[in-house]
């Protein structure tokens, strides 16, 4: 009899084969992820949605290494602490500024150069302030 395995993502956002289940349960598209008792996800898994896009984690380490964020409603404080660190702002080079500040991983893209010229200049100035720190 062969040993079940599951189909994990890892910190690269790249599935691999497990042999322990996911202790976290997400969403691709959303890029959020949570408790597998989320009431959340089970309302829109049971009306047929999300099926697909669902993927499972390890641990919070490395949904967040992934680059999924927490759900609001099954982890409140980890959403909580999310926002106040300021990761869910977006333009002008607000997320990958704030990711530099705190050792992340980013891309970042701007249409219009004057936006683009404003993201250099804050990233600059995350960057001077990580080496300060």
């Amino acid at each position: 009899m062969t040993a079940r395995t599951y189909t994990l993502l890892g910190p690269n956002g790249q599935p691999y084969q497990s042999a322990t289940p996911g202790a976290l349960g997400g969403h691709r598209g959303a890029r959020v992820y949570g408790r597998l008792d989320c009431r959340a996800a089970l309302r829109a898994i049971a009306r047929g949605q999300s099926v697909r896009n669902r993927v499972f984690f390890a641990d919070e380490q490395t949904a967040v290494a992934a680059g999924y964020r927490p759900c609001a409603v099954c982890l409140p404080n980890e959403y909580a602490q999310w926002k106040a660190a300021g990761l869910s702002e977006v333009g002008a080079g607000m997320c990958s500024g704030r990711a530099a500040q705190l050792g992340r991983q980013y891309i970042g893209i701007e249409r219009d150069r004057e936006y683009l010229e404003i993201a250099k200049a804050r990233l600059d100035d995350a960057q001077e302030n990580v080496l300060l720190d």
